[in-house]
Parts: structure tokens; sequence; C-alpha cells
């Protein structure tokens, strides 16, 4: 009969425990297993970007043709040398030449009907002293005067402005350096209108032109110092050169940002040489930093696991500079310095579930 009792009491008290635990919910940890942590600190982070680039010249100018028209003489040959206004190419185009004709003939017109509606409207003004005159034709003769002299002022753009692409006919070379066909040419070869028919490139100078991620771009500086090397595919040891980013382009195509960058050592890079180019990224100062573990991610958003109050808190952030072993984060969803974040056992992890004095773990190692 006792052991009968003993029995129901046994039963009673299991099934007591289980509904303790059940009412007590999953706010409390059950699991004995260590539990990392590290602690929240201020500072700053400097991520090294890696990117290739190639040597373009540091000057070059592309030649356009002004007008549609015939080369009637090359001065020039692919590849040569050429000073700053040397003649390069000249073209004749006989629609060119009539479209001047035209307006110097209307220029000649206007200018004769302008002389002789003038001595009209003087009659006119004579006239009218002696009170011989009619009011509406003198009205005329000025509106028309008016309508003359501004048609002469257009002409006399219009002519200057036909003149001057007959004078670009003959195109000379605006800086000194090396020319470089876009098409093959020769006399007589008939070339369109605003058409990319040659560049002119100095070699003697060059900058490394590269392309970087619009996210890094928001990050770096003119004159910012970089280090380069020459790109190769054998392990053969260089000495990393100096250079300073002179060039960073407001636009953005398909996520990336053009830079230029000068070099100090410009004699050891040729024209079209290709460079691997490091570039280091600051994070901004005063900033949280965390282990690069401490950081989960959930549909897309960002979080981390603090200890509050004994107790486990998801908080959302927003990832900045990241390295290899740490993280910027912005300071957000009440998340402080020297604040403890969890490293570890993310699989048990939730937010609200409590955690025991057992259970609770500081590694100084994590200890940023």
């Amino acid at each position: 009969m006792n052991i009968k009792i003993l029995l129901i009491l046994v039963v009673i008290i299991i099934i007591a425990g289980v509904l303790y635990l059940a009412a007590k919910g999953p706010t409390e940890l059950i699991s004995t297993n260590y539990i990392r942590l590290a602690k929240i600190k201020r500072g700053f982070l400097v991520k090294t970007v890696t990117v290739f680039g190639m040597a373009v010249p540091a000057f070059q100018t592309n030649i356009i043709t002004p007008f549609s028209g015939r080369i009637e003489c090359l001065y020039i040959e692919n590849g040569s040398k050429v000073k700053k206004g040397q003649k390069l190419i000249k073209l004749h185009s006989e629609q060119e030449i009539e479209k001047y004709l035209l307006l110097k003939q209307k220029m000649i017109d206007t200018k004769y009907l302008l002389e002789f509606t003038q001595k009209e409207y003087d009659r006119m003004q004579r006239l009218r002293r002696t009170g011989q005159f009619s009011l509406k034709d003198m009205q005329t003769i000025t509106t028309k005067l008016k309508q003359l002299q501004e048609s002469e002022q257009i002409n006399k753009k219009l002519l200057n402005l036909q003149q001057q692409k007959l004078n670009s006919a003959c195109i000379q070379a605006q800086i000194p350096g090396i020319v470089l066909f876009e098409t093959d040419m020769e006399n007589g070869l008939f070339i369109q209108e605003n058409q990319h028919i040659l560049s002119i490139v100095n070699k003697d100078s060059v900058l490394i032109q590269a392309f970087i991620n619009q996210d890094h771009g928001m990050k770096i500086y003119l004159d910012q110092k970089v280090t380069l090397q020459k790109f190769s595919t054998t392990k053969e040891e260089q000495s990393p050169l100096i250079g300073y980013i002179s060039y960073i382009a407001p636009e953005i195509k398909k996520g990336l940002q053009k830079i230029l960058i000068q070099i100090e050592d410009q004699h050891s890079i040729q024209f079209g040489t290709s460079m691997q180019i490091n570039i280091p990224i600051y994070s901004a100062s005063d900033q949280l930093i965390v282990p690069i573990e401490a950081i989960r991610c959930d549909r897309g958003d960002n979080f981390v696991y603090l200890i509050e109050n004994g107790a486990v808190r998801r908080k959302n952030v927003t990832i900045g500079v990241t390295n290899h072993t740490e993280v910027e984060i912005e300071q957000t969803d009440g998340i402080n310095e020297d604040a403890q974040v969890v490293l570890s056992h993310f699989d048990i992890l939730h937010d609200g579930m409590k955690l025991t004095a057992k259970e609770k773990h500081y590694n100084d190692k994590k200890n940023l």
C-alpha cells in the first residue's frame, strides 16, 4: 500500500515538473553548453580592396570630322609621331563650299535690299517734314527696315560659322604624341560628319585607369594613397609602386565607378600595361565593431544577438566596412558600446531566451 502511494507521489511530482517547465515557456535556455561572448567596442577598420586596371595615356585627344567629305590630303600615317599644330588631314566637301557660297550670296542680296530700303526710309522722313507722306507707308517701310537689319545680323553669323567650318577642313594636332587611326584612311576616302577618325596619345605620361564597386567608391577620396604592381601570372617578386587617386567619376555605370591613378614613378610603366591596385578602404571614425561571426542574416536582414539583463535579445544592424575578422556596424536598435554580443550556439538561441549563470561564458580572446 505504501509503495503504491509512493509511486503515485513520484508520478505527481514528475507531472508537476513538466507542467512547471511548460508554463515557464521557451524563455529559459535548457542547454548547459557554454556560450562565447565578446564586448562591442568603438574604433575604425581598414580593408584593402584589390582591383585591376590598365595604363592609359594621361593626355589624349580624339579627332572628330567637322563635316562629311573626302580626304583631299592625308599628311600622316598610322603610328606617326606628331608635334602640336602639325597638319594631319585636309578634307574637301563640295556641299559645304556650296553652302558657303549660297550664304554669301544671300548676304549680298540682303545688303542690297537693306541699302535700298534705307534710302526709301530716308525719303519718307523728308516727306514727313513737309507733311506729304502716308502714315501706313511709313510704318510698312520701318517694319521692313528692321526685318532686313535682323536678317543681315543672322546672315553674318551663319556665314562666319560656315567659314569656320571650312577652315576646320585642315585638321591639326592639338597635342604632341602618337597618331592612332580608328579606321583605314587614304586620299579620296569619304568620311561622315562627326566620325571619330583618329586619336593622338602622349605615351610619355600615363595614368592607371580602373573601375571600383560603387559601395567602395563612396569611401575613397582624391589624392588617396594606393599601392600598385604590374599584373603577372608568375610569382615573380615586384617592388610595389606608389600612386594617388587623381580622378573619381561622378557617374555610376552598372554598379561601377571609373577612377584614375597618378603614379610617382612614371618611367616604370608603359602604355597598355595591366596593373593590380590595392586601395585601402577606411571606416568612419567612432564606429561600433564586432567580430564577423556575430553577424547573422535572416531574409536579407542582418542582426546580432546581445545579452541584456540575463536574456538573449535580437538586434537589427546595418553593416559597414568588413575585413577578414571584424565588421563595422551602425549604432541602431539600441546597441551600445561594451554590450555583450553572442558568438556561438546560434542554432538554439532565440529572442527573449533567458540564460543561467552557468551558461554565460565570456571569451577574453574575442574581446576587441
